[in-house]
């Protein structure tokens, strides 16, 4: 198995199984654990073969290390040094103008400055979107945008981000309204085929559905966003049992969808979001960051992961469960 499904696997049946974390668990595939473990480890982002994270001393190393770490120690860590990590000379001002604040899902969750996405070809004050460039400086590392769910306020801003920057695919990791029915995410895109919404001057229409029968319980879709004379074709992911300030039970299915993006993501960039756009949205973009350091330095502590992260995003990696999984 990959190294990070190795240090994932060392929380079964601890902190990961809690009651935080426990939610409607999926029937799993009944092909035997090796056959799929295997399969995994043969198959790279782009679709090719490689060698399996076994022959790469780095990872083996790490996951190795990662194995003889208590889980109570990984929440202690977490909720002593990361919990109230501010990345030092960050500033959040531009999100808490008045004119901004609306845009703003949460008042609590504000948007570093320094990172920020700058809408293009819109005026200083109109150029605000709650959203931050997250990324790892490796070589080949996908360019991720993490942002908060659209509101309705948003909605055109949010398409205009995703053509202007180009970006390849979307990922939803959050379910329109979750709980007691607290919506979580506006309904922001058409969501049958050959159906269309208008977002300001952007027209998008959800040309087809998608078949990826690897990763379950996920809407696969192809969006295409027209305006004036221009389109833009961008690939759409709905995972929506993912739950809030938590972690999936399984940690197949996310490395699926991992693989799934470094596949398609042709070098554009990627949004990425939950309903805050910190805590879940985080943690899948954390693999990144962590997979390549990993590679590179078998000593990596997930502690600078996270830190790298808050750097980059607010308050990324909400609670001492998303640590522990990632």
């Amino acid at each position: 198995p990959s190294p990070l499904y190795l240090s994932m696997s060392t929380a079964k049946g601890s902190d990961v199984q809690s009651k935080e974390t426990i939610n409607r668990k999926r029937e799993k595939p009944s092909a035997p654990k090796e056959a799929t473990r295997r399969k995994m480890s043969v198959e790279d982002g782009s679709g090719k073969t490689k060698k399996g994270p076994e022959d790469d001393k780095n990872k083996v190393a790490w996951a190795k290390k990662v194995h003889t770490t208590n889980c109570k120690e990984i929440s202690k860590e977490f909720n002593n040094k990361i919990k109230r990590f501010v990345a030092n000379g960050a500033t959040v001002d531009v999100c808490k103008t008045d004119a901004n604040q609306i845009k703003c899902r949460y008042a609590d969750v504000l948007c570093i400055d320094q990172t920020r996405v700058v809408l293009k070809k819109r005026g200083k004050d109109e150029d605000f979107i709650h959203a931050n460039w997250v990324g790892s400086p490796a070589p080949g590392a996908t360019k991720y945008i993490c942002t908060q769910a659209p509101v309705k306020e948003t909605q055109e801003d949010f398409w205009h981000m995703c053509f202007t920057e180009k970006v390849s695919l979307i990922l939803m990791l959050c379910d329109f309204k979750e709980g007691s029915e607290i919506e979580k995410c506006s309904h922001y895109f058409p969501e049958k085929p050959k159906s269309k919404e208008k977002y300001g001057p952007y027209t998008v229409t959800m040309k087809e559905k998608l078949d990826e029968p690897e990763i379950e319980d996920t809407d696969f879709s192809v969006m295409e966003i027209k305006c004036k004379d221009d389109t833009l074709k961008v690939k759409h992911c709905y995972m929506r049992y993912w739950v809030d300030n938590c972690a999936p039970v399984e940690t197949e299915p996310i490395l699926k969808l991992w693989k799934w993006v470094r596949k398609y993501h042709n070098d554009r960039p990627v949004v990425v979001h939950c309903s805050a756009g910190v805590g879940r949205t985080s943690t899948f973009v954390g693999m990144e960051l962590a997979s390549h350091r990993i590679a590179s330095n078998p000593d990596t502590q997930m502690l600078d992961i996270v830190k790298e992260l808050r750097k980059q995003r607010y308050q990324s990696i909400q609670s001492h469960v998303q640590f522990l999984y990632l």
